[in-house]
Formats: structure tokens, C-alpha cells, sequence
């Protein structure tokens, strides 16, 4: 492709750059010390990084030299989409279900419901259109909630391979998921516990291929339906690398069982941002650390997005939580370009050390 005249500009302008070129000046910056030892920084899981990478770093990457988020193919979403997924605690049906009509009508895509015992289909959905949402659902109790789900499905005379959405599970259910088959549409969504970057990769691998392998019908149906929740939080970079490096993964992971049509693209990541108290930053720190995940689960590439209000009872600090994504999708434009960090040197170099490590672990964990 022939180079524009801006480009030919540029190139005029500006000399090009190189990683001497910038250790000479970050040197006189840092008054004769050395960038490298000054600069440089360990991650969580004692990963050591530069802080300059560029082109002469291609060894570091060239495992994921070819790997990029691939463009989402619903239009209305634009090339990047991500579900806004607010989490409403039930603890009064009718107030549940005011509370997701509120989120739905006011820029929502779907309702993350944590439930009890109790829980009351009938009354938590009506009015709720599932066929134009997303809605999620977390129990303590997976036979009696799947039995009130029939029951409701049934009444309701839902076409349970059009709807979407997903079950979290804490650990790998003890029943039979091939009992709900007729729900494939819907993930069985694992929730990875907070830790390092690179241990929270691992453990979702070895919980997903666990999974799998618990299941009587190992088929590439079942596979698909596979997801995982991650944790997201303050470390801006480390969540785009680790969402990225998690993906990656889990496509080997499909390769390896032949499931070749089985696309990077096709893995569901929830992205999940607990509450952020912060003295320091009160009363506002909740509202910042939000942006910052929401904004690296964005460009690490997650599908569906909860941001937790820091009260939940709060009606403005749950309007300012739903809101993150909307800013981010309607006023930032996040949605406009499908992998915003491909070809960033960092990030790719991160992603390649977190994918390597977190391999390692998961190969060990499955030889034992």
C-alpha cells in the first residue's frame, strides 16, 4: 500500500525512533542513571518488565505475533462489543424486578441476578423481555433454581435456543449439566477468585478444561458453552494482558481437543468489577477504579461488563456504575475500533510472559 502524503510528512518531521535513542534521553532525565534499573518493574507475579519496548522486541511476542480480537459481527454494537451487565442482589422480587426495568431502559443490555433460595421467576422477570436482553443468573441452589426456570420457561413459552446469557457457578456444579442441554444457548459461566494475573489465568484453564472433562457429553457443543468471570481492577495494563492472554490460551486449549471451527472470538470473559473503597479517594474512588477496569476490560477484549455500585441500596451510585459503560461506548467511542492494543509492543510483550507462565502452571496442575 502506497504511503499518503501525512505518513510521507511525518517520516520528514520526525527522525526515527529507537530504544538508544530513548535510553539516551530518559538517561539526561533521570541525571546519568540507568532507565533500565531505574524503570523497570516487577509485576504481581515477579515478572520482570522494561519499561520501553519496540519493534527489536518481535522475539518476546512471536508467539502471539497473529493473535488479535477479532471484530464483532452485531452491526448495532460496532466493532468492539461488550454487554453492560448490571448485578442486582435479590432480596425482594418486586424491588429486583424495578430495579432491571430501570437498568434496561436507561442503557443496560441484560441484568446479572445473585439469588436466593426463593427466587421467583414470575415475579423478578415480568415485564422483562429476555429475547431483547441478556440475563444472568447466580444460585446456591442449582436444582431448585433450574426447576423454577423450567417452570417459568414453559409458562412463558420461551424458545430457550434464542435466549442469551448464563449460570455462574462458584466451583464446577455437582450435578448433571447435561440435564439443561436444552439451554445451550445460555454459558456456564466459571468465577475465577481474585489473585495474580497470571495464577487467575491458570486456574481458569484448569476450571474450564475440569469442566469439560467432568461432563458426560465432551462434545465441542458443550465446550462452547464455557465461560469465565475475571476479576478486573486497578492494574490497567495487567487487565488487558490478562484478558488477551486468557483467550489466546483457551484457543490452544480447543485446538488441542479438535475443535477446529471453534474461533479466539467465540470464548465469553465477564469482566467483573467488585466494589473500591478507598479513603484516599472518597467519594469518588469507586466511580474511578470502575472507569479504569471498565476501560481495560474494553480493551482486552471482555464481552460482558458488571461494574459494582459501591452501595447497591444507593440509586445514584448504581445510575453512576450502569453508567461507566455507556459513557465509554457513546461519549469515548470504545466501541469504534475492535483490538485498540494490537501492535502496542507492551502489551503484546506482557500478554506473550503472562500466556507462558500461566501455560506452565496449568501444564503442571494437569500432570499431577
Amino acid at each position: 500500500m502506497p504511503e499518503n502524503s501525512i505518513q510521507s510528512k511525518l517520516r520528514e518531521t520526525f527522525s526515527p525512533a529507537s530504544k538508544d535513542v530513548w535510553k539516551q534521553f530518559a538517561s539526561q532525565e533521570l541525571e546519568g542513571k540507568n532507565p533500565d534499573d531505574v524503570l523497570s518493574w516487577n509485576s504481581d507475579d515477579h515478572i520482570a518488565f522494561s519499561a520501553y519496548y519496540d519493534a527489536s522486541d518481535e522475539n518476546e511476542i512471536n508467539r502471539i505475533r497473529d493473535f488479535r480480537l477479532t471484530v464483532a459481527a452485531d452491526p448495532y454494537f460496532g466493532p468492539s462489543k461488550w454487554l453492560n451487565v448490571p448485578c442486582i442482589t435479590v432480596t425482594s422480587s418486586s424491588l429486583a424486578n424495578q430495579t432491571a426495568l430501570q437498568h434496561l431502559t436507561h442503557g443496560a443490555d441484560g441484568i446479572f441476578f445473585k439469588c436466593d433460595k426463593k427466587f421467583d421467576f414470575n415475579d423478578v422477570l415480568k415485564g422483562v423481555e429476555w429475547q431483547y436482553c441478556s440475563l444472568f443468573f447466580e444460585a446456591p441452589d442449582a436444582k431448585i433454581f433450574f426447576e423454577g426456570l423450567k417452570s417459568f420457561a414453559n409458562a412463558e413459552r420461551i424458545q430457550r435456543d434464542r435466549v442469551s446469557g448464563g449460570f455462574f457457578w462458584d466451583a464446577i456444579p455437582n450435578f448433571n449439566l447435561e440435564n439443561f442441554s436444552e439451554y445451550s444457548s445460555l454459558k456456564n459461566i466459571l468465577k475465577v477468585q481474585p489473585s495474580t494475573p497470571v495464577s487467575e489465568i491458570a486456574s481458569a484453564l484448569s476450571l474450564g478444561v475440569k469442566m469439560f472433562e467432568a461432563s458426560e457429553e465432551t462434545s465441542e457443543k458443550f465446550f462452547r458453552t464455557i465461560s469465565f468471570s475475571m476479576p478486573v481492577g486497578t492494574q490497567f495494563l495487567e487487565t488487558i494482558a490478562k484478558l488477551k492472554a486468557l483467550r489466546f490460551l483457551w484457543f490452544q486449549i480447543a485446538q488441542a481437543y479438535n475443535f477446529n471451527s471453534f474461533d479466539s472470538g467465540d470464548l465469553l470473559i465477564h469482566a467483573n468489577s467488585m466494589k473500591w473503597i478507598e479513603d484516599s479517594f472518597h467519594p469518588h474512588g469507586n466511580m474511578l477504579k470502575s472507569t479504569t477496569a471498565c476501560m481495560a476490560s474494553v480493551i482486552g477484549g471482555a464481552d460482558v461488563i458488571t461494574i459494582h455500585a459501591e452501595d447497591e441500596s444507593n440509586t445514584m451510585m448504581t445510575r453512576i456504575a450502569r453508567n461507566v459503560s455507556n459513557l465509554l461506548r457513546e461519549e469515548s467511542h470504545f466501541d469504534k475500533v475492535s483490538d485498540p492494543a494490537a501492535g502496542a509492543y507492551a502489551i503484546e510483550v506482557m500478554t506473550s510472559k503472562f500466556a507462558e507462565e500461566a501455560w506452565k502452571i496449568f501444564q503442571g496442575g494437569q500432570k499431577r
